[in-house]
């Protein structure tokens, strides 16, 4: 569907009350799969792609909640599904409740996965330290942010996981 910021790609999965699912960053609907099928039994299972993840379009302004959720809300008014229940994992997460800010009465519940916290003022200084870096190209928040994933998921984790997640980020362009 064409959206105010690009192509969004959707799918629909069976009937009932509308289950929308959102991904996470640097992920796709894909995320998803295995749970569709139980959950399509039931409801309406909307999935999409985030702008710049996926078969959707890349952003064709700067990324933002509010531009997820307004592409969320287009896509939305285009299917005529009102009120809904967003299910959201990670940045999905942060989408589903800015998406409820926007328009309340569309949501009947959020149901929020591993929800990132509010951007502290430390890191918001980190990716402005990234980003001058990235400028005078020294390094790029592409490399800086395998290597903290890296770092925080390093430890009792699965290494296999670890390792195809950091390549699936690193399949990424920097400017993503």
């Amino acid at each position: 569907i064409e959206v105010p910021h690009g192509r969004l790609y959707y799918e629909v999965h069976g009937q009932g009350r509308t289950l929308v699912l959102l991904h996470g960053m640097w992920s796709n609907n894909g995320v998803w799969r295995r749970v569709v099928p139980e959950l399509a039994k039931n409801n309406e299972v909307i999935l999409l792609d985030h702008m710049g993840h996926g078969e959707s379009d890349r952003m064709r302004v700067p990324y933002s909640l509010a531009t997820y959720a307004s592409d969320l809300g287009h896509l939305l008014d285009s299917l005529k599904k009102d009120p809904v229940i967003l299910v959201g994992f990670s940045l999905g997460a942060s989408v589903a409740q800015e998406a409820y800010f926007q328009n309340p009465s569309r949501v009947t519940a959020l149901v929020l996965i591993a929800t990132p916290p509010p951007y502290k003022f430390h890191w918001m200084i980190g990716i402005s330290f990234v980003s001058l870096l990235e400028k005078l190209g020294i390094t790029t928040l592409k490399k800086q942010t395998i290597k903290a994933l890296g770092r925080r998921y390093s430890k009792g984790t699965d290494k296999t996981f670890i390792e195809k997640s950091l390549n699936e980020l690193d399949a990424y362009d920097d400017d993503e």
